[in-house]
């Protein structure tokens, strides 16, 4: 993270932990015999667990038998380890010693009678052991791994047992941002531990803790070893499993993370019926639209930018182009691109979907049979990826300079021989050129939509800006993408 705050998976390696006592005023026990004893106002009874003013007792009761504890253990078993691995690690050195055995906690929800759970990935991903834990019979169970998905992390564990108390999923859909939640684990190894709150957020992405992401964020209290255990609804229904904490110090500081069960129980489907996930392609890079690039292209800032469309894809066979807008799948409104990539990674291989999309101010739909998304997927990552090229610039907007592109380039700069602009040389911090993202290294390929091989094409093709803004259209080690510059 830029700052000091981090996300923390939740998932707990058994260690020593620290307890403050609360030290009493006095050491001396009250007594029934004491003078102030008749004085106090006492009522014995219960609890009201009934109307506006219950508790969560009855939800708790209901679902913490749905809730296990799972110990894991990976590394070297103790009886593999190398009898120096304990001693001066100078006295041996160049001598590979075994990872020692390594014990840790989390939680997991029954799902059916039989014996399938869910956890998170992260719990199970380097176990060589797994044991699951029964809240009431204490009884001990190996696990078995079904599958995982890294992607979402969720995992699927399988036990031999029978008639096991299965947890109610619920419809995350329907959740609302200040809805009740509680969520239930084994923090810390406390097994059957519930804290309450509210659900803060929902549909967070771009958060950096797996590659498809739609959280529910939550401020019940969650903390190392909750990963992988429920977050309810005050039905007592699973709508979430818990996952993440963002955090400086490791603990609870009310931001947590949960993945939503509609889409733990689509992986979940698809683990237990094949063991992996297949997963929709469209075969697109996809961009975030600012107003200015919006503006540029003639289209709604309401979409989802299509940066470029790969050869021989999906979207390519089906005709969407580099510079469309899309602004709705299957008739629903699309406005955010993580959202979208996950709606299109979630559809079935070879269906069809419908986009609707805008190209050059011009509503249209096209229909897509959609792909598999090969197993390496597309890679993401950061903008000037050709390095910083040290060459004689020329001026080409201000703020910005760029040079011609010749052999000694593309050779200097390690810029694919199909790829034909001029690349970036200089970006001049706090220019307008800086502001709209544009760094050295990266190739202009086009100028208000027109294919530019060299500088004068570049300031010919700049006569064709509409609005006050020229519409760039960028490479990189990425793919490219459309940037828009004010030039007033």
């Amino acid at each position: 993270m830029k700052s000091l705050l981090k996300i923390t998976t939740t998932f707990a390696a058994t260690s020593a932990l620290a307890l403050i006592l609360i030290p009493p005023v006095s050491a001396r026990e009250p007594s029934a015999a004491h003078p102030i004893h008749d004085k106090l106002s006492v009522d014995p009874s219960q609890p009201e667990r009934t109307g506006p003013l219950a508790g969560y007792s009855a939800i708790v009761d209901k679902v913490s038998p749905s809730i296990v504890s799972i110990m894991t253990i990976s590394g070297a078993p103790e009886s593999a380890l190398s009898p120096f691995s304990g001693l001066n690690p100078y006295s041996r050195r160049g001598i590979p010693q075994p990872a020692p055995e390594m014990r840790g906690l989390g939680s997991g929800v029954i799902l059916t009678p039989d014996g399938y759970l869910v956890t998170n990935n992260h719990v199970v991903e380097n176990a060589r052991e797994i044991r699951v834990v029964l809240p009431d019979s204490r009884r001990e169970y190996k696990a078995d791994v079904v599958g995982r998905d890294p992607q979402t992390d969720v995992a699927v564990l399988k036990i031999d047992a029978e008639n096991l108390p299965a947890a109610t999923l619920g419809d995350s859909s329907t959740l609302k941002v200040g809805d009740t939640v509680l969520a239930i684990g084994s923090p810390f190894g406390l097994s059957k531990t519930v804290t309450s709150g509210i659900a803060s957020a929902i549909g967070r992405s771009d958060v950096g803790i797996v590659g498809y992401e739609n959280f529910i964020q939550t401020d019940a209290s969650i903390n190392p070893g909750n990963s992988g255990g429920a977050l309810m609804d005050n039905k007592g229904r699973v709508i979430g499993i818990n996952t993440a904490i963002f955090s400086g110090t490791g603990g609870n500081v009310g931001i947590g993370f949960a993945i939503p069960v509609n889409l733990v129980t689509h992986i979940v489907e698809q683990l237990i019926d094949t063991g992996e996930i297949q997963r929709g392609y469209l075969g697109v890079m996809l961009g975030y639209l600012t107003s200015d690039v919006a503006k540029a292209l003639n289209a709604p800032e309401n979409g989802v930018l299509v940066n470029q469309v790969l050869s021989g894809t999906p979207a390519f066979a089906a005709g969407i182009k580099d510079g469309d807008v899309i602004t709705a799948l299957d008739g629903t409104a699309t406005t955010e691109l993580s959202k979208l990539r996950l709606e299109v990674s979630n559809r079935k291989p070879g269906s069809i979907a419908v986009f609707d999309i805008v190209r050059d101010g011009t509503p249209t739909k096209v229909s897509v049979e959609i792909g598999r998304l090969p197993e390496e997927g597309i890679a993401a990552a950061g903008p000037g990826a050709f390095g910083s090229p040290q060459v004689m610039p020329s001026t080409f907007i201000d703020g910005l300079q760029a040079s011609d592109l010749g052999a000694s380039e593309y050779r200097e700069f390690g810029i694919p021989e199909d790829i034909q602009g001029i690349v970036v040389t200089r970006v001049a911090p706090g220019s307008k050129a800086a502001e709209a993202g544009l760094q050295p290294g990266e190739v202009i390929t086009e100028v208000a939509r027109q294919k530019i091989t060299n500088l004068r094409d570049a300031v010919a093709a700049k006569s064709a800006a509409k609005n006050g803004t020229l519409l760039l259209r960028v490479a990189n080690g990425d793919g490219t993408r459309f940037v828009a510059v004010p030039l007033i």
